[in-house]
């Protein structure tokens, strides 16, 4: 069912989203159409203008949250999520940053093998961006990959995970925390789901997702 969010609130997608770091969030001046509650095809559309990070008192634009000082530009996003099964699907979210920077991210992510109590499931992710418009935060030309490897049995799940991260420059993300899977702030087994618009799966599988903590062990190698 489509919903609308309207002016000052937070909300989490790759790149744009509170920052969970335990502290007060990120808060958006933003304007939203989104779906979250199908159960094959999610989506999400708006124009974002203003951000109040965690550490500042007052919103600024985006452009200048992302280092264009004095400008007063936002950034536009559209993104989509299909689930071919409860641990299935794959999606993806573009954000335009006027005359800045558009950061174009997917994911996807399938189990292998279902066997109960038995669960493997493998994902993959693709960030690339670009600067665009009159580049007021600088020219830029990069990408990030990775592949994550979940593995469980009963209650215990093992994360393995390996990113890179073109030459040269590196991902910017000044609105908000790194999907990266070999980001690890903040990053429990039983973290709250991501609100409107979350563009991949991110989940053990479900076979193996008990109701309490579970023990969790993650091993990556690259860089965010």
């Amino acid at each position: 069912q489509p919903r609308a969010r309207l002016f000052r609130h937070d909300f989490d997608v790759p790149y744009v989203n509170r920052r969970d770091i335990r502290m007060v969030p990120n808060t958006f001046e933003a304007y939203l159409l989104f779906d979250e509650t199908d159960r094959a095809f999610n989506y999400v559309l708006g124009h974002v203008r203003k951000i109040k990070t965690f550490s500042s008192e007052r919103f600024v634009h985006m452009s200048e949250a992302a280092g264009a000082d004095g400008s007063s530009d936002g950034v536009t996003m559209a993104g989509a999520l299909f689930r071919f099964s409860p641990t299935a699907g794959i999606g993806a979210v573009n954000h335009y940053g006027h005359n800045t920077f558009n950061t174009l991210y997917a994911e996807a992510s399938g189990p292998w093998d279902r066997t109960d109590p038995f669960g493997l499931r493998l994902s993959g992710q693709y960030t690339h961006q670009d600067s665009v418009g009159d580049e007021l935060a600088g020219e830029l030309s990069t990408y990030h990959a990775g592949v994550k490897l979940d593995l469980s049995y009963g209650g215990a799940v093992v994360t393995l995970a390996y990113t890179r991260t073109g030459d040269g420059d590196g991902i910017r993300n000044p609105w908000g925390g790194s999907p990266s899977y070999a980001s690890r702030i903040s990053r429990t087994s039983t973290a709250p789901p991501r609100r409107p618009g979350r563009p991949g799966p991110d989940r053990p599988p479900s076979h193996s997702q008990p109701r309490s903590p579970t023990p969790l062990t993650e091993v990556s190698h690259g860089n965010q």
